[in-house]
């Protein structure tokens, strides 16, 4: 008999199936475009007028590190405005900031210090009292190679339909183990994106080093300042015009991950809510012809890894933690003498036993993953073997189902209207 859960099983490794194989696929089809596109040197037919916008709260660890990089810009600096906004930090940011546009006579540095508003406030302030033609925001906890802004430029001057560029963003040094899982995520991340932009499918504008066409950003009005991604929400505006998102494959940005689980939490709960929030906001996109690739196929990638995430979460509790439950029960009835649980113990292992179509699933899901991991280092030269098997075994085996429990929490805070600020 044929039960409810198995079928909602099944659809949902079907759905899964679907996508992991579309894009494996897809790669495999475009893999000599990715290979051309990333050795192309982008320069600019001719420089104009940028404004590079920092926002910062509280960053006086990384601040200067970004500052500079911007100061070193492969840019004529005549053509170059660049705005630190100082969003009402209480740390030694503004002394930061002081220190080394005096040391380095950055005379194209402008500083404005404002209450705290958030970092979309930042961005438009800083959007207003420029004239540039093209805009960028860089966090303050990221930093750019020398050619990023000339790359971009020389990008975006090659496609006039190109509104959005956005970046390679890389984890910068990672240390701990929660930064080395994240430095494998972003690489497989950014192949995505990638493939996307191939479709017209990107949905999101990241906050390290996206470059913007300024007129058309203030005709959309600028960036939502009631949005916890408000780089994921203009992305979606753009979209929603039909205005054309793709990544420059040697703009190349190096940003600080969360280094504890607690950081890496409450980075991904403002990611997850911002991503439902997003949805939603823009759900007539959904499976509506008249936005192509975007509204029929990534709408529903979107939504669809939440329900993934649900189901690998019941799938874990029910078929891992539900047995190590009952284990324990069976230990403390018998006042844990392990010595009578080892004399009594019995193996009732049969290959008849395991449910075929459980495991199937989780073989299949690990080839897909596994796949679209060597695929993005294929494209971003860098070896596998690098990180070794005790990095690698956390990241397909543990990693992805500890995102699944953050995003199913932050289904259940929004079904209860818990908030988050920025």
């Amino acid at each position: 008999m044929i039960l409810a859960k198995d079928i909602l099983i099944m659809i949902i490794y079907l759905v899964s199936l679907y996508f992991g194989v579309f894009w494996i696929l897809f790669f495999i089809d475009t893999r000599k475009r990715l290979i051309y596109e990333k050795d192309i040197n982008y320069e600019p037919k001719n420089f104009v007028k940028v404004i590079i916008a920092i926002p910062a709260y509280n960053e006086e660890k990384t601040i200067k590190k970004t500052l500079l990089s911007v100061i070193n810009l492969d840019y004529p600096k005549k053509l170059l405005e660049i705005i630190v906004i100082n969003d009402g930090s209480t740390d030694k940011t503004e002394q930061k900031i002081f220190e080394t546009i005096k040391l380095h006579k950055a005379k194209n540095v402008k500083y404005i210090k404002n209450k705290n508003q958030g970092k979309a406030a930042s961005m438009n302030h800083a959007l207003r009292i420029s004239k540039a033609e093209y805009f960028v925001c860089l966090d303050a906890d990221s930093h750019v190679e020398k050619n990023a802004l000339r790359q971009a430029v020389g990008f975006i001057q090659q496609d006039k339909e190109l509104v959005i560029v956005t970046p390679i963003m890389h984890v910068h040094k990672p240390r701990t183990i929660v930064q080395k899982l994240q430095k494998i995520e972003y690489l497989t991340a950014m192949l995505l994106l990638k493939l996307m932009g191939y479709i017209d499918s990107n949905y999101i504008a990241p906050g390290p080093f996206s470059l913007y066409k300024a007129d058309i950003i203030r005709k959309l009005g600028g960036f939502d300042e009631n949005n916890l991604t408000e780089d994921q929400e203009i992305a979606y505006r753009a979209q929603s015009k039909h205005l054309k998102i793709r990544q420059c494959p040697s703009m190349h940005v190096y940003t600080q991950a969360p280094g504890t689980l607690k950081a890496l939490y409450r980075q991904r709960n403002r990611w997850f809510k911002g991503s439902l929030h997003n949805f939603f906001k823009y759900k007539h996109l959904m499976l509506n012809k008249k936005y192509g690739d975007f509204g029929v196929f990534q709408m529903p990638i979107n939504i669809s890894a939440f329900l993934l995430a649900s189901f690998s979460v019941a799938f874990f509790l029910y078929n891992i933690i539900k047995p190590i439950i009952k284990e324990i029960k069976r230990y403390i009835l018998l006042d844990f003498d392990f010595l009578y649980i080892i004399r009594n113990i019995e193996f009732n292992f049969s290959l008849l036993n395991i449910n075929v179509m459980n495991y199937y699933i989780i073989l299949t899901l690990l080839l897909l993953a596994g796949s679209m991991f060597y695929a993005s280092h294929l494209i971003h030269d860098r070896s596998v073997k690098n990180y070794g098997f005790i990095v690698l075994i956390p990241y397909f085996f543990i990693y992805y189902i500890l995102l699944s429990f953050f995003a199913v929490i932050v289904i259940i805070e929004s079904l209860f209207g818990v908030k988050q600020k920025w």
